[in-house]
């Protein structure tokens, strides 16, 4: 079916009512119609294809407010995104969330990423953005070059995104596999679980996610508690894994869990799986990283 459409018939196309695309046009301009007979609003294919982004966005759990200043422009010029090739303007974005940092700019740092989501698909506005873009303050602060109030401020908002990236895509339901999420004790950062924990859900697996430094003891209590069918852990430096490792490889006959995974920069290469404690090597492809853990809860449901 090809343009141009009446709002009724953008509203069944869509799935939003007329009165929300009135109100969404008035607001936000994000809808330009033309006029046909008798001055009713006609809408062309561009505005079909730019309601539908819409949707994908909002079911990724962003909010039109965020979005909408940003994505006609982008899609109208062609430069919105969505494949699975490195993204169009990534490099930009990336550059500016760098800037922000350096200059402690937490409005301009929230803008780039408001208009990241807006133009990219989220998993390329994750991988071809909030990743490097982390990296490259993490190699900026170690080098005395970006203060650590803007390495906190960038993370603390790459936390963010994401985190209601994981909310908007937990399963429903009972029925699905259960895993608890956590970083090692004295372990802080966080992201790359984050990110491991938002992919494991988007496979259809029920996160319990627990976050920074966690005490094995309170691991394993909330293990006994919520029994999941698996433990995820997450470690950065190689210091913390050697000073904890046994502590949280022994959790496993204390908890309700079936298999436990450890992964992230700071497990040791050559560090040997069992059947029940699989590590994963810091140059596991994450692809990789998420098909074991979706397959060995899956099986154990």
């Amino acid at each position: 079916m090809n343009g141009p459409y009446k709002i009724g018939t953008l509203a069944r196309l869509t799935g939003f009512s007329p009165a929300l695309l009135r109100a969404w046009e008035r607001r936000f301009g994000l809808i330009v119609p033309d006029r046909g007979a008798g001055r009713q609003r006609v809408y062309g294919d561009a505005d079909l294809a730019l309601l539908h982004r819409v949707r994908t966005l909002l079911d990724e759990g962003r909010a039109i407010g965020e979005i909408a200043p940003f994505i006609r422009q982008h899609l109208t010029s062609g430069a919105a995104v969505t494949g699975a090739g490195p993204s169009a303007g990534a490099a930009d974005l990336r550059q500016r969330i760098v800037a922000a940092a350096l200059a402690l700019d937490a409005r301009a740092m929230a803008t780039a990423l408001d208009e990241t989501f807006a133009v990219l698909a989220a998993e390329r506005a994750v991988a071809d953005v909030i990743e490097p873009a982390s990296v490259e303050i993490g190699d900026l602060w170690k080098a005395g070059r970006c203060s650590v109030a803007g390495e906190h401020m960038a993370s603390d908002q790459f936390l963010h995104r994401v985190g209601r990236l994981l909310d908007a895509a937990q399963p429903p339901g009972a029925g699905a596999p259960r895993v608890v999420a956590a970083c090692f004790p004295d372990e802080n950062h966080q992201l790359g679980l984050r990110i491991v924990a938002w992919h494991l859900a988007r496979h259809g697996v029920r996160l319990i996610y627990l976050g920074a430094a966690m005490p094995p003891d309170d691991l394993a209590r909330t293990c006994r508690r919520l029994r999941p069918q698996a433990i995820l852990l997450s470690v950065t430096r190689r210091s913390i894994f050697a000073r904890y490792q046994r502590d949280v490889v022994t959790l496993l006959p204390g908890t309700a869990a079936d298999r436990l995974f450890i992964g992230g920069q700071g497990v040791p290469p050559g560090t040997r799986s069992t059947d029940r404690r699989i590590f994963f090597a810091p140059d596991t492809p994450l692809v990789s990283v998420i098909e074991r853990i979706v397959t060995e809860v899956g099986s154990r449901r």
